[in-house]
Order: C-alpha cells, then structure tokens, then sequence
C-alpha cells in the first residue's frame, strides 16, 4: 500500500470539490480508497487522524468529508500562501476590510472566506468579524508587522 499516494489522491479530489462548490460539500472518497484495494474506513481514521479532513461521515459502506485547512495545506499550500499575500497586502495598501470583496468571491463562495478567516486568525495576522454573508477583517499588530515587512518597498 502506497498510503501517500492514496492520501494525495483523496485530498486532491477533495480541494477540487472544496473549491468548485464554495467550501461546503462532504464528498464520498469511498471508490478512490477501494481503488487501491483499501478499507475506506481505516484510510478515513488515518485522514481525521491526521487532521486533514474534517466533518467526516463513516458510512456503513464508505467514507465521505470535506478539506480541512491543513489538508489544503499539505497539497495546495501555495493556495493559502496566495491568498493570504492578497489578502495581507490589500488591507495594508487599501484598507478594504472584505475577504470577499478582496479575493472576489461570490456569495455561494462564503466557507471559502470564512475558512481564509480563521486560517489567518490562527497565524495571528487578523482579527475577524463574521457577517451572514461576509466577513471583516482587519490587519492585528502582527498582521501589520507582516505587511511591513514583505511590502517594504512602499514605505522607501
């Protein structure tokens, strides 16, 4: 068994689903797993165990979850890196306070903006306000130290 190459596969089509459906979707990863001749629950435990999936269902015939950001993390990390540069630099220069309307996404897009949120919450770089439809972000004092240091050549 080439557990990497089965974790990869399901986080892959698990970004892919995260992305395309704003964040929200639980995908069956069952058929994925089956196709390497595993048990889609033990695969599954090693997944939460991990930490790189979250609102498992243990089906009584497969596995179904969403991303976690640390799954994101492990296979995309230049999809957090991206967006948090955006999102860092555009406070800093412009001040707009939407994540929304910084990445420019729709409204069916909100876990997307939400799950960005508490990403740069937990790096300590934002503090955020919540709204049904948006969230406000502002820069915290290590956010700003942030954006200070790798924009240095708008303060010259």
């Amino acid at each position: 068994m080439n557990l990497n190459a089965i974790v990869n596969e399901v986080l892959t089509e698990l970004f892919k689903g995260y992305i395309e459906h704003g964040g929200t979707p639980i995908f069956d990863v069952t058929e994925i797993i089956k196709k390497h001749g595993e048990n889609p629950h033990e695969i599954g435990k090693y997944l939460v165990d991990s930490g790189v999936v979250k609102n498992q269902q243990f089906r009584p015939t497969g596995f179904g979850a969403s991303i976690s950001m640390r799954g994101i993390e492990s296979i995309k990390p230049d999809y957090l890196e991206d967006n948090l540069n955006t999102i860092i630099s555009t406070l800093g220069e412009t001040g707009t306070p939407s994540i929304m309307e910084i990445l420019e996404f729709e409204p069916k897009d909100y876990q997307l903006a939400f799950d960005m949120a508490k990403y740069l919450e937990g790096k300590g770089l934002i503090e955020a306000h919540f709204r049904h439809n948006d969230v406000l972000i502002k820069l915290s004092l290590t956010g700003r130290e942030y954006y200070e240091n790798n924009n240095a050549y708008f303060f010259s």
